[in-house]
């Protein structure tokens, strides 16, 4: 599954036919040394791909086992396992089917390295028609640091049955693990969407990058190695890859920076008010296939570069504006697009007023804005008085229809003269409401 490790608990792998994955576990060749039949009775070993026969993957690997005077069975041989010491987890788990009309009974057996010695382990028992887990404590098994065979047979006495074996693994305790993440980026810091990111070595696995150009990988067992590689059609990436050796520790801002090679597009365009004059510091932002972001000019104009073909959509914000229309798709981008126009309006709330600029620069000819939304139509007074509460200069004085007007003050008196350097208060009176607004006025 992309973008996940398959699981964080140790697998055991096991060696059948074909060169694919089964299950949780590897399959290989069922003749080699590492998985065989037992030597005394008649045992056969295949896959089983039959739904609710397995828990992973899939299939499972179903073996048919025959008693003679030895019994019948087969077994693993240590190099069947990924782990060759077990003696820092807590259980040996695997799942079993019995796909029999009766309960099937057989036997979990251990050899020794050491002295070459059987021990007996385990007898279980299946439930016809039952997928049962069987835990065995690890603390249990005989020298477990050292352990060479484990054999799953059944006694000469039993009868013939069929099982299906999955998932075999080890659970609980086990060295620690760690976790690599990072990004896939541009040079602008952008996240890199689609990037697959792939890991080798001790685990396998990869990773599609999100919106952001993010990857991780859980569940690394320390002291492992592997090597992890990012690829995306028309793109090359530095580092090309990342080798850890010997993986101690877990490591974040692992990125990787991506240059495109193919075609490259712009989009660029003005943001102007319902007059047509520019908007400045108006923020563009492009989610989808590339997250940059650019910023209006003084004129209103914007303009996006190099990007890469792909779906985007590109939404304008400022505070105190509502932009029509509120953003522009592109599916997808095949060519660049020029003259892409935005028409913003400064927004407040029903029943207020909205003081846009709290400071007017005389030097500059600066000015602040007032927002005025009416519920219903009325007169409306806005006026500027000092800090001594002397009157100003009156804004308005007149009757507003409902919804928005705009008023704008100067820093100018009613004689038409800069006023002095300090802080002034607009007070306006409208229908249903009364609000107080204070303003910066500097030379």
């Amino acid at each position: 599954m992309l973008g996940k490790l398959f699981s964080s608990v140790a697998l055991i792998s096991f060696i059948c036919s074909a060169n694919m994955v089964y299950g949780q576990f590897l399959i290989n060749d069922c003749d080699s040394a590492d998985v065989n039949i037992k030597a005394t009775g008649s045992a056969s070993i295949s896959i089983d791909n039959t739904a609710g026969h397995f828990t992973h993957g899939t299939g499972s690997m179903e073996v048919v086992m025959t008693p003679s005077a030895g019994g019948a069975g087969f077994n693993f041989n240590k190099d069947a396992f990924l782990i060759k010491d077990w003696t820092q987890y807590n259980e040996f788990k695997f799942d079993v089917y019995n796909p029999n009309n009766s309960a099937a009974i057989f036997d979990i057996d251990y050899l020794d390295a050491s002295d070459g010695k059987l021990t007996q382990g385990y007898r279980n028992s299946v439930a016809a028609g039952a997928l049962t887990t069987y835990s065995i404590s690890v603390s249990g098994i005989p020298n477990v640091s050292t352990l060479t065979r484990v054999l799953f047979s059944i006694r000469p006495d039993d009868p013939a049955c069929t099982l299906c074996f999955d998932y075999f693994r080890l659970e609980g305790g086990g060295p620690p693990t760690y976790k690599l993440s990072g990004k896939a980026i541009k040079s602008s810091g952008a996240g890199i969407s689609g990037v697959a990111i792939t890991l080798t070595g001790n685990t396998s696995s990869q990773y599609l990058t999100l919106a952001d150009g993010y990857y991780e990988f859980n569940g690394l067992v320390e002291k492992s190695t592997c090597v992890v590689t990012p690829s995306k059609n028309n793109w090359t990436f530095a580092p090309p890859s990342l080798p850890y050796l010997g993986l101690n520790a877990g490591y974040s801002n692992q990125n990787f920076t991506g240059t495109y090679a193919g075609a490259t597009y712009t989009i660029d365009g003005f943001i102007t008010d319902k007059d047509s004059r520019g908007i400045s510091g108006v923020t563009l932002k492009a989610s989808g296939s590339g997250g940059d972001a650019v910023t209006s000019a003084a004129n209103g104009y914007y303009k996006f570069e190099q990007m890469v073909p792909g779906y985007y959509s590109i939404t304008p914000s400022k505070t105190g504006y509502a932009f029509e229309p509120p953003d522009r798709s592109y599916t997808p981008l095949s060519d660049s697009q020029t003259g892409q126009l935005y028409t913003g309006n400064i927004s407040a709330e029903l029943g207020s007023v909205r003081l846009f600029n709290n400071e007017i620069n005389i030097t500059n000819n600066g000015q602040v804005t007032l927002v005025c939304n009416l519920v219903t139509s009325g007169r409306v007074k806005i006026k500027v008085y000092d800090f001594k509460r002397t009157l100003v200069k009156v804004i308005a004085d007149e009757d507003f229809n409902a919804g928005l007007t705009l008023k704008s003050w100067d820093g100018k008196d009613s004689n038409g003269a800069a006023v002095p350097s300090g802080i002034y208060l607009i007070k306006t009176q409208a229908p249903g409401f009364s609000t107080t607004k204070k303003v910066c006025v500097i030379k």
